[in-house]
This record gives C-alpha cells, sequence and structure tokens, in this order.
C-alpha cells in the first residue's frame, strides 16, 4: 500500500477534523478526533450494545415518524420510529420491554 497524505481540513463543531490521503493513487478521507481541541457541542452518544433498551439507528437518516411519547412502556417489536434514507422508509422496532423515561426525543 502506498499511502500519501494531503492535508487537513479546518475543526468540526464536534471536535473532529477530516483528513485527506490518498490510498494506492486514489483520493480518500476520515474523520478524527482531534485531541488538541475541544469540542464546541458534546459527542454524539451511541448505544451501548450491554444495554437493549438502548436502540441505534440501523443506518443514517431522517426521522419521519415517532411512534411513542416520552414515559410510555414500549413493549417488545412496538414500532419506535420511521426513518428515511435515499427515499426510502426504515421502520425501527423495539427489541425489549422497558420503560421510557426520556421518551424518543433524542435525549
Amino acid at each position: 500500500m502506498v499511502i500519501n497524505f494531503l492535508t487537513i481540513g479546518e475543526r468540526h463543531p464536534d471536535g473532529q477534523r477530516t483528513v485527506f490521503f490518498e490510498l494506492n493513487g486514489r483520493p480518500r478521507e476520515v474523520d478524527v478526533l482531534d485531541k488538541s481541541i475541544r469540542a464546541e457541542q458534546p459527542p454524539r452518544v451511541k448505544p451501548d450494545s450491554a444495554k437493549p433498551e438502548q436502540v441505534g439507528s440501523p443506518l443514517p437518516g431522517l426521522v419521519t415518524a415517532v411512534a411513542v411519547s416520552e414515559g410510555s412502556v414500549v413493549r417488545k417489536s412496538d414500532r419506535l420510529l420511521v426513518l428515511e434514507a435515499m427515499k426510502m422508509q426504515s421502520t425501527v422496532y423495539a427489541p425489549c420491554t422497558v420503560y421510557a423515561p426520556y421518551g424518543w426525543h433524542g435525549r
């Protein structure tokens, strides 16, 4: 493999920077955390795989419908929300029964 460093982009509000390079002559880019700067906004929290009540998105997209509300009791296989990406919709279902104290409003 031949890696050729090109440049580092400006910092993003989340503390990341885009690094531009070539890999075997093909342009590539990757976002990396710049530990030398402080993020202006808190990082996005990813779900903990050890906690089944924390559900992650199966793909990046726009939430178009929310089927539960704050304080709802959510049962296994209940519909939680609908995501839209590239003109296709995906439904996210609850993997287990859980009381949702914070709802599903991104908190």
